[in-house]
Order: structure tokens, then C-alpha cells, then sequence
């Protein structure tokens, strides 16, 4: 029996529960352990089930708040026989076969669960999404719109995330105006006042989407799904925001390198 740690914000839980469904695919039975969230309360808790309508009461989730939490933060870093840890390099099938305790990491390579993607898509229907977001979709989805994403707040405290630079937007927004006639780019973002200041410079036409926060933000995920093409930071967020998206004819632009600690560039 292994345990499938969730961790961090909610793309990156969202990675780790299509991992959890992809090794129920092939055979697991695994559990969700949810304690190093409720030790931390991390970004906004532990969000899936309430932001896509998965029952809980379904889910083998053990959690055992804060003690629990600290037990396995130790186990992660001093007693790594216990835990399959992922090599955020590569992908790595053994994940499906391991009989550790743990399994932690991100998981953030979508060969992990692309033979269960329609059952990915299904689990990542969303919940609660309120009449004024409803209404922002539609004008999205029946216009050239564009999202984009700008990651700051927590990624310039940590030098190996590679804070997205002024100049890999522009050429995102160039290339767009290039392949698009008409373009409305859609803007989301941790650091409002930044993007504003930096949006107003470019010259196009631009809405800052400012009213979800705190538990509502993944309805700016919701938003991105709307848009008609995508310019990514390199967040786990913005990704599934272009991944779950179902228009047609859709551009992706991301930025090349993942971060700096591994390089990593996650395959869409």
C-alpha cells in the first residue's frame, strides 16, 4: 500500500490526484495523505473537492492534521527508504510499480496519466463557478481572447523558480498579434499592481481579472479554460488552464525552461 502525498497549490495537487487515478488504472490501490497541507496551510488548503465536486467521502484520504504532517515532512527528508521521491528530471514508470510507503513529488509530466485523459478531464469539471464568472466566459469563449498568466508573489522568494521576465511577454504578446487579428488578452495574476503597470505599456487591449482571490481563485483557472489561446507563466496553475481549455485551434505559448533547479519543461 502506498500513500500519495498532496501537496502545495492546486495545479500541483491536481497533478498528484491524476497520478493517484492513473495508478488505480493500473492495478493500485492507493491512499491521499492531505497532512502536510493541514500542517502548512498551504495557498488555500486542500482544494479539489469543493473546486470540482469530488466527494470526499469517496477518496481514501488519511490525514491526521498538523502531527501527522510533521511525521511525514520527516520521513521525506531523513528516511528516504521509506519514500519514493520523483526525479523531477524524468519520467519515471516505476512510480506504478513501487512498494514504498510515500510517494512524493509533483508529477508534473502529463505521460503520467495520458492513458486515463478523458478520465482526468472528468475529474476536473468545475464547481461553483458563479454568474459574473459564468458571463466572463462567455464574452472569453466567443472572442479572440488570450490569457495570460503572471506568476510573482511566492516565486520571487525562491531564485530557482525563474520569475517569467518582462521580455518573455512581449514576445508572447508579438508572436499573438502576428497569428491573431483581434486580440483581447485576459490577464491573471498574483501581483496585480505589477501586471497593470506592465500591461498598460504594451499597447493592446487588456482586462486585469482582479475579483477571485483567496478561495475563489481557481476560478481564474475556470477563466483560463475560456480562452481561446494561452500565454503561460511556468506555474502548474496556468498549465492546466491551457490543458483543460476545449477550444479548437488553440495557441499555447510557455516558457521554454521550467525552472532553473531542473530545467524541467513539462510535455503538453
Amino acid at each position: 500500500m502506498s500513500v500519495v502525498i498532496v501537496t502545495d497549490g492546486l495545479g500541483n495537487q491536481m497533478f498528484q490526484y491524476a497520478l493517484y487515478l492513473a495508478m488505480r488504472a493500473k492495478g493500485r490501490r492507493p491512499l491521499l495523505s492531505t497532512s502536510i497541507i493541514s500542517r502548512c496551510m498551504m495557498h488555500n488548503g486542500f482544494e479539489l473537492c469543493h473546486d470540482f465536486g469530488i466527494d470526499r467521502t469517496t477518496l481514501p484520504i488519511i490525514d491526521g492534521g498538523r502531527m501527522m504532517g510533521r511525521v511525514i515532512r520527516r520521513i521525506t527528508r531523513q528516511m528516504k527508504g521509506m519514500c519514493y521521491i520523483e526525479d523531477e528530471t524524468t519520467f519515471s514508470e516505476a512510480v506504478f510499480t513501487t512498494r514504498k510507503l510515500l510517494v512524493y513529488g509533483f508529477w508534473q509530466n502529463i505521460r503520467y496519466f495520458q492513458d486515463i485523459e478523458s478520465e482526468v478531464l472528468q475529474a476536473f469539471s468545475f464547481h461553483h463557478i458563479d454568474k459574473y464568472n459564468r458571463q466572463l466566459a462567455h464574452d472569453m469563449s466567443t472572442s479572440d481572447s488570450v490569457s495570460i498568466h503572471i506568476r510573482r508573489g511566492d516565486y520571487l522568494k525562491y531564485p530557482e523558480y525563474a520569475v517569467c521576465t518582462p521580455k518573455y511577454y512581449q514576445c508572447a504578446i508579438a508572436s499573438i498579434q502576428q497569428r491573431i487579428a483581434n486580440p483581447k488578452f485576459y490577464i491573471f495574476s498574483d501581483d496585480l499592481e505589477w501586471s497593470e503597470r506592465f500591461m498598460s505599456q504594451q499597447g493592446v487591449v487588456y482586462k486585469v481579472i482582479a475579483h477571485n482571490r483567496g478561495a475563489d481563485s481557481y476560478k481564474d483557472m475556470f477563466l483560463m479554460t475560456q480562452c481561446r489561446h494561452n500565454i503561460l507563466a511556468n506555474s502548474s496553475f496556468s498549465w492546466w488552464g491551457a490543458w483543460l481549455g476545449e477550444q479548437q485551434g488553440r495557441i499555447v505559448i510557455c516558457p521554454a525552461t521550467w525552472n532553473l533547479k531542473s530545467e524541467k519543461i513539462i510535455h503538453s
